[in-house]
Parts: structure tokens; sequence; C-alpha cells
């Protein structure tokens, strides 16, 4: 698929919601169709999809289920189209 493609793991990096808003807008603003891949119930094959990935992020260092990851995910772009908004409800 094109597109930004990003994995969600713990062993990532960290965003904050601002940093993770930032990163969406310039890929955004770079006209990039965004792509989100978390892993199942036996996880992602990271060696596999880290070649293909253009970033690796994390929603905590803890593991979660991936059920609990998609929902965080979608709390974070939610809250970015907040911020988008100039709402305030993202803090």
């Amino acid at each position: 698929e094109k597109g930004y493609k990003i994995i969600l793991s713990p062993m990532w990096k960290n965003f904050s919601t601002e940093e993770f808003w930032e990163m969406l807008e310039i890929q955004k603003n770079a006209g990039k169709k965004i792509i989100f891949a978390i892993g199942g119930a036996n996880g992602l094959d990271y060696t596999k999809l880290k070649s293909v990935s253009d970033m690796e992020i994390s929603v905590g260092k803890m593991v979660v289920p991936h059920s609990l990851a998609l929902t965080i995910l979608l709390e974070q772009i939610y809250r970015c189209s907040e911020i988008e908004k100039g709402s305030g409800y993202h803090k």
C-alpha cells in the first residue's frame, strides 16, 4: 500500500499528543495517506514490517491488547482533530 506507514509497538518512540498531531500534519500537508499497523493476538512480524514502514511509534511501554491499542490510537487521532479545530479538548 502506498502512503506513510506507521507501526505501533511498545518498543518504539512515544509522542505527546501535540507531537503526534505535528507529525500527522506534516504527512497530511505532504498529501500522504497515513496507514497504521497494530499487531493482533500473535503480534506483528516486526522484522518484515520494519523494512517497509516509515515510522514506528508506541502508545506506551507496556504491552496491551490490540483492541486497547486501537482505542488509544483512535482517541489520539480524535484529539489531533480537536487541536486542528482549536477546541482545547486535547488538554
